[in-house]
């Protein structure tokens, strides 16, 4: 650049005309300016003139530590459901493959052992797997038979086969009865270990506060609480509601629904929208507007098979009356296609053998 086009560049941003200044690594120690953030781009050379901190973080990183003993109980139980783990001493030997094990006499202040020797690493991975049994158990994951001998139980096969934390298949069998209604459900989902993650922003309780005004059931506050973030996000997610959501909301909810599909089938309940919503919200980019636009349609149909209630009705519609309410891309017109495609269609008959001879609440037999 020449030196006049570059004068009159750093007179835009000395002025505060220009918010953001780009510069190549030579020409870094040649400016006489100031930026209330500096973004480094590249590390290609380094002539810093006092401290060296930058280089010292850059050669002399910090030793990486273990953080297995966090996520034992759920390391254990997934071993025990393989059967790779049948005892409490199958459990020592496992843990002496890992990286915790060889960190142990490195670092034994760190995992809070009593001493460096031999007979202290053997009682602390004791007491290590001792507690870890007893927690598994504790939440009827695993039987323990004869203080020994390690065996699955049907929540801990649950936890493992759809790899969610040991604490929320606990927290499902505890709070999940026959009588739980939907927003329940919602509530135990929401209370889930795999979502301690996220966090609550500085002043993002007030927006959540906001937005569960307009919510189909009330959620009870504090609002800087995970559980409730994930409970109102949940819920403006059922009722496609997410235009009111701030880009950092939505990349939360994105985690969290990465995240609701294992633990939804753990819990045996799959629905993407409210109990009261029209089964087209669950289409690909239909919103509240479109499904009204469509509802007005059918108010004026003459014949019911113009009337589209469901996705595969959609799909049997006159082109031209599909091509009328649904203004889309054709990007997200084939979005549109492959779900409507894919959309279970069942048909179940049933014939039942001596009807007058069952009551409510008989058990009988289905062949």
């Amino acid at each position: 650049m020449r030196r006049a086009n570059r004068e009159y560049v750093l007179d835009l941003f000395t002025s505060n005309k220009i918010q953001i200044l780009l510069l190549p690594h030579t020409l870094a120690w040649e400016l006489q300016v100031k930026a209330y953030l500096v973004v480094i781009m590249g590390t290609q050379s380094y002539d810093g003139k006092e401290h060296r901190f930058y280089t010292k973080t850059l050669y002399d990183p910090l030793p990486v530590e273990s953080q297995l003993e966090y996520f034992l109980s759920d390391h254990i139980n997934a071993e025990i459901v393989t059967k790779t783990i049948e005892s409490k001493q199958d459990a020592v030997d496992y843990l002496t493959w890992t990286l915790m094990y060889r960190r142990l006499l490195k670092n034994p202040n760190y995992y809070q052992m009593h001493g460096s020797t031999n007979i202290h690493l053997s009682d602390h991975l004791s007491d290590l797997v001792e507690r870890t049994v007893t927690s598994l158990s504790d939440s009827r994951c695993i039987a323990v038979t004869d203080d020994l001998e390690l065996s699955p139980m049907n929540l801990g096969m649950i936890a493992a086969f759809y790899y969610i934390r040991y604490t929320t298949i606990e927290l499902f069998a505890c709070s999940v009865t026959a009588t739980s209604k939907l927003k329940a459900l919602l509530d135990i989902l929401a209370a889930s270990s795999e979502f301690d993650t996220l966090s609550v922003r500085f002043g993002e309780d007030r927006v959540l506060e906001k937005l569960a005004k307009h919510l189909l059931w009330p959620v009870a506050p504090p609002y800087t609480a995970i559980h409730v973030k994930v409970h109102v996000l949940l819920q403006i997610h059922f009722s496609r509601q997410h235009d009111r959501l701030s880009p950092y909301l939505k990349q939360d909810l994105n985690a969290i629904l990465q995240t609701c599909g294992r633990l939804l089938h753990a819990l045996m309940v799959t629905q993407g929208v409210g109990v009261n919503a029209s089964p087209l919200l669950q289409i690909p980019h239909f919103t509240p507007s479109v499904v009204d636009s469509i509802k007005a349609h059918n108010s004026t149909c003459e014949n019911d098979q113009d009337v589209i209630d469901t996705p595969l009705d959609l799909l049997s519609v006159d082109d031209s009356v599909r091509t009328k309410l649904l203004t889309f891309s054709p990007s997200k017109m084939a979005d549109i296609a492959a779900f409507c495609n894919s959309y279970p269609d069942v048909s179940i008959e049933i014939q039942v053998d001596n009807p007058d001879d069952i009551a409510a609440g008989d058990v009988v037999s289905v062949q």
